[in-house]
């Protein structure tokens, strides 16, 4: 069996597939997926070296085709009323005097079900709303509140790296970055509005790195710690560049600034 991380286009969630060893697959390939009857389209993200343990495969999902020319023409022309619905359900959810605001709306296989996603502060009622559209779009209804990671995991777009967001790319999940992990890597925290990332919280990548910087962090002296140069010189640290091992120092007689390496003073 051949593995693969695949996005749900319907609900918008990633979900990792066992496929048949023999089918090869590209990036960005739809295929058809199903399990208990319902059938779903999905987007080929990854395809990963090892076969799934049954462990850790959080749907059963089954890969039943790749999703050829014409079926492929049939879906994105079945998405392209986006606006026309999301138009149609906010003036619903308006009339209701719901505060919801509803942002992206997808259309499952064989427009059985279609799908909207919508933030709002506080929790809703939005019973009464999903009779309203029901009755309206004459198909099944998913309403989903998400909060802003997921929001724009959905709409997707492109960080300041040039690539695609990692959370609408490839993540399984949307783990929290604490803001230890931007103090832990040296980096200025006030009035930075580079930390942020679409969503306006702190950026995924901060996580990527943030082992490799505390291992070497350890080796360096504190900010405001006094040390001694190798020419038994007293100073005070005043800077840190983490990576590359250096200690920007504020000497105190002469008072002057220079830059050590960490081999180069003694914080004893």
């Amino acid at each position: 069996m051949k593995a693969l991380k695949v996005l749900d286009l319907l609900r918008h969630r990633l979900i990792l597939l066992s496929t048949p060893k023999e089918e090869e697959f590209l990036p960005k390939e739809r295929i058809l997926i199903h399990k208990s009857g319902e059938h779903l389209v999905a987007k080929v993200l990854t395809i990963l070296p090892n076969k799934i343990e049954e462990k850790d495969k959080e749907e059963p999902w089954t890969f039943e085709k790749k999703l050829n020319e014409k079926e492929n023409q049939q879906y994105e022309k079945i998405q392209k009323d986006e606006k026309t619905r999301i138009i149609k359900a906010q003036k619903m959810a308006d009339k209701l005097k719901l505060e919801m605001r509803i942002f992206a709306s997808r259309i499952g296989w064989k427009e059985r079900i279609v799908s909207f996603f919508f933030t709002c502060d506080e929790a809703v009622d939005f019973r009464e709303l999903l009779k309203l559209m029901g009755a309206d779009f004459k198909c099944r209804i998913h309403l989903e509140r998400v909060g802003s990671r997921d929001k724009a995991r959905i709409v997707g777009g492109f960080g300041v790296c040039g690539r695609e967001t990692c959370c609408s790319s490839y993540k399984n999940r949307l783990i929290s970055v604490p803001m230890d992990a931007v103090r832990d890597q040296g980096i200025m925290i006030k009035e930075n509005n580079k930390l942020l990332g679409l969503c306006s919280k702190l950026k995924c990548c901060f996580l990527y790195e943030l082992p490799l910087y505390r291992e070497k962090r350890k080796s360096l002296p504190h900010i405001r710690q006094t040390i001694m140069t190798k020419n038994n010189q007293k100073g005070r640290v005043i800077g840190l560049d983490i990576l590359n091992q250096k200690v920007k120092v504020l000497l105190l007689d002469p008072e002057v600034i220079e830059t050590f390496d960490v081999e180069e003073i003694n914080t004893q």
